[in-house]
């Protein structure tokens, strides 16, 4: 019998879930003591759903959730967003626009204020867990 199915050609594309990866990787390469960490899941309906989380361990292990995003599993794009901070929800449609609403959800005053804030307590002598 003769093989039906065309040939298939691997491509080099930047996913979703590697930027978030990267994300995590440059916030714990910072000097903060708090920790980012990505989890990962898929639904019956073939939506892999991700959740970007910070964590102050010195704070009794006090994590906060700063975005969800999904996408389905058949396709890299759109990405949908939940900012979990502003309380906003974006499309993407591409990595370009992904990197630009992470950019903007990360440098946002609200979050900003959260980040310091944090470190603030983890450094405070007089706190006792």
């Amino acid at each position: 019998m003769e093989n039906l199915w065309p040939a298939f050609e691997k491509r080099e594309i930047t996913t979703p879930k590697s930027v978030f990866e990267k994300q995590v990787e440059f916030f714990n390469s910072l000097d903060t003591g708090l920790k980012a960490t990505l989890s990962q899941g898929l639904d019956d309906g073939g939506h892999l759903s991700f959740t970007f989380r910070i964590q102050a361990s010195a704070l009794n292990g006090y994590t906060f959730t700063l975005f969800r995003a999904s996408n389905h599993a058949t396709s890299i794009y759109p990405v949908l967003i939940d900012d979990k901070i502003q309380d906003r929800k974006y499309t993407t449609e591409n990595q370009g626009q992904l990197e630009a609403t992470l950019k903007e959800i990360f440098n946002s005053q609200a979050l900003r204020k959260i980040i310091q804030n944090l470190i603030a307590q983890i450094y405070d002598d007089t706190l006792d867990f």
